[in-house]
């Protein structure tokens, strides 16, 4: 949300949708700031890859048992419109770190979404996809932001180009 509120991100969200009662499409997108929590919490260990595989068990109950939560509140308030969970992107689909942990990641959230009577976008594949002329690289395919330093590395958020694809592959099941 890139609105001022006061409260919980929920209580704005189910104030919002009770003040716009003919919203069509709600969209979840979580997944990165859970995911860096474990990389953050390996930063000092001896054997970071082996860490974070280790940790991931415990950010995907958590960020699943939060979607449930946060379906749940939005079906209670009264909202049955679309909901739309977008899956989380990789930065690389050449690393076995995130080849492994995003998608247990977006599977599990994936089935809490469906299983309340969401919609799963796959952000992932959509990535995977653009990336492939790019050996798996969405920073060289155009889809992160560049960091401005003049390397060839990006930041982890999308560009414009790869917003778009994004909100395609939600159009695509909405």
């Amino acid at each position: 949300m890139h609105e001022s509120y006061s409260g919980t991100q929920m209580s704005a969200a189910i104030a919002f949708l009770q003040a716009n009662p003919r919203t069509r499409l709600v969209t979840i997108t979580l997944g990165g700031n859970d995911l860096l929590l474990a990389e953050y919490a390996c930063e000092a260990a001896s054997n970071f890859d082996t860490c974070v595989i280790e940790a991931i068990p415990g950010v995907v109950a958590s960020a699943t048992e939060n979607v449930a939560a946060i379906m749940g509140g939005l079906r209670g308030a009264g909202y049955f419109g679309d909901v739309v969970f977008l899956t989380q992107y990789a930065t690389s689909y050449t690393d076995v770190t995130q080849l492994t942990a995003i998608p247990l990641f977006n599977s599990s959230v994936g089935a809490a979404v469906l299983a309340n009577g969401g919609k799963v976008a796959s952000g992932f594949d959509t990535f995977a996809l653009a990336s492939v002329l790019h050996d798996g690289d969405p920073c060289a395919a155009g889809l992160l932001i560049p960091n401005p330093n003049g390397t060839a590395t990006c930041d982890k958020h999308p560009s414009p180009a790869g917003r778009d694809l994004l909100a395609d592959a939600v159009v695509l099941v909405h």
